[in-house]
C-alpha cells in the first residue's frame, strides 16, 4: 500500500495565524477537509503521521481532527529522531521516513511526503509535496497529480 507522510502544522493549518488570509484558514485543521476530499479519490493510500505532534500528544488526540473514513487509514506515526541534539541528521524527517519503511515487511513501499518544510528533506527530494503554509489551491493540485502518478 501507498503511504503518505503528513506533517500538520503549515499543512493541515498555517504555522502561525495568517492576517493575510481569511480569518477561517487560521484555524487549527482549516485545510483539513481539503485534504481528505483529495485522498478519498486515492482510498488504497494510507497515512502516517510525520507531525512533531506526535512527541508529545497521545494517538487518540492525533486522530481525533480526521473524519472517521480518514482516520481509519491512519496506520501509524514515524520514530522519533533526536534530531535537536547531536549527532544533528542532515535531513531528520527524511531519516525518520526512512526508518518506518525499513520496519515494513514489503519491499518497497511506495510513498509521499506532505510537509512544509523542505530543510528537513534531501534536496529535490522526488517524494515532497511542499506547501507555502498551508494545504491551500497549489498544493491541492502538486498532491492530487503527485497521488495519480503514484497508482499501485
Amino acid at each position: 500500500m501507498p503511504i503518505l507522510f503528513l506533517d500538520f502544522d503549515g499543512v493541515l493549518h498555517p504555522a502561525t495565524p495568517r492576517r493575510d488570509r481569511p480569518a477561517p484558514e487560521s484555524r487549527k485543521f482549516s485545510y483539513l477537509p481539503r485534504l481528505e476530499s483529495a485522498l478519498r479519490e486515492h482510498d488504497d493510500w494510507q497515512i502516517v503521521i510525520t507531525t512533531s505532534w506526535r512527541e508529545h500528544q497521545p494517538w487518540e488526540f492525533l486522530l481525533h481532527p480526521f473524519a472517521q473514513d480518514i482516520a481509519s487509514r491512519v496506520v501509524g506515526k514515524t520514530p522519533l529522531l533526536r534530531w535537536k541534539e547531536p549527532p544533528h541528521p542532515r535531513h531528520p524527517r527524511f531519516e525518520e521516513i526512512s526508518l518506518y519503511l525499513a520496519s515494513l515487511s514489503e519491499e518497497e513501499s511506495s510513498w509521499l511526503a506532505l510537509d512544509d518544510d523542505s530543510r528537513l528533506y534531501p534536496a529535490a527530494c522526488p517524494q515532497l509535496v511542499l506547501c507555502d503554509d498551508g494545504f491551500r489551491d497549489a498544493e491541492e493540485r502538486a498532491l492530487r497529480h503527485a497521488l495519480s502518478m503514484h497508482k499501485g
